[in-house]
């Protein structure tokens, strides 16, 4: 019977939370004091390791609200979740019905797994997916033709003239007619421009230039300038202030580190068309929350007003998600 069911999964589920509760205490019992115990901060892996279970569980754990969202603790109001090979939009609905309290939104980027080219059927199944919480369509990622222009095979935004491609229009399109973000992708600087150009032309609201400010798809001065007057929002993610000579990643040490003094140059420009995100959850850097943090002092000891920077942080992105 249904009451059956019912009874056998409140047992499953009670067990799932002893179990929970019984590896914390055996984590916490393995720290020489109270105050280590308070200090404690470990990525998921870390703790996974610890409690000698898999990252896996930890997530449902969290699902089932066995352990806290970091992100709700800290005030967020909601976040945005972005997957390069799927669309995210279907797990946010699953985590708004596991989470209360806070505003999850996704996403789809058309890279090669949905085709060679700009996929329109799929940017348009993605805002019709249960809930509608798609609220961003992004240009080809990291196998755009820009990032990929050396062994070729990319996703292409533009044709040989330099027109942008009917395909990519149609999304514009559905963007437009969705009041959702369009935007860039890694697409070049220059491709930018131009796409941002015939975002405006098409009425599209909410186009957005991913990573203006990170090496290899930054914006000069000209090119943030011309972008914004397309009617354009610049992103910029504090991942490349940890990039350089002391950066964490090995990878990451050949590759220019973004100064907050920059980052603030470019909010300068017009702080009600920008925002701020952070681009991490690399295994060594610092996680998303504590990444917001940096940037946001960061910027302030760079002469960020606080006026501004509720604009970079709450005000345009709120806006751009449709919460306000």
């Amino acid at each position: 019977s249904l009451a059956r069911q019912r009874i056998d999964h409140l047992r499953r589920e009670r067990c799932a939370a002893e179990d929970a509760l019984r590896h914390v205490r055996d984590l916490l019992s393995r720290s020489d004091g109270s105050a280590r115990a308070e200090r404690l901060m470990l990525t998921r892996k870390e703790a996974a390791d610890q409690l000698d279970t898999t990252i896996d569980a930890l997530r449902n754990w969290e699902m089932n609200g066995l352990l806290q969202v970091k992100r709700k603790q800290n005030g967020y109001r909601g976040i945005m979740y972005k997957c390069h090979d799927f669309i995210t939009n279907d797990i946010a609905y699953l985590l708004r019905a596991t989470v209360p309290g806070i505003e999850v939104f996704g996403g789809i980027a058309l890279n090669r797994n949905y085709g060679d080219t700009v996929n329109v059927q799929a940017a348009k199944m993605a805002t019709q997916v249960t809930g509608h919480y798609c609220r961003c369509i992004w240009m080809p990622t990291y196998q755009s033709a820009f990032d990929m222009r050396k062994k070729g095979g990319g996703v292409p935004v533009l044709d040989a003239q330099g027109k942008v491609l009917p395909e990519v229009v149609k999304v514009m399109e559905i963007c437009a007619d969705a009041d959702i973000i369009f935007a860039t992708g890694h697409s070049s600087p220059d491709e930018c421009v131009v796409l941002t150009a015939k975002a405006k032309e098409v009425g599209v609201k909410k186009a957005v230039v991913t990573h203006a400010s990170q090496a290899p798809w930054k914006l000069s001065m000209d090119q943030a300038k011309a972008c914004i007057d397309n009617g354009a929002y610049l992103e910029h993610s504090v991942l490349p202030y940890f990039k350089g000579p002391h950066a964490v990643i090995p990878g990451y040490r050949e590759q220019p580190q973004v100064t907050m003094e920059e980052f603030a140059s470019y909010i300068a420009l017009a702080p009600d068309r920008q925002f701020i995100s952070t681009d991490l959850g690399q295994a060594l850097n610092p996680n998303p929350v504590d990444g917001m943090r940096t940037f946001i002092t960061g910027l302030r000891k760079a002469g960020v007003k606080d006026d501004v920077l509720n604009a970079v942080t709450r005000k345009t992105p709120a806006m751009l998600l449709g919460l306000d």
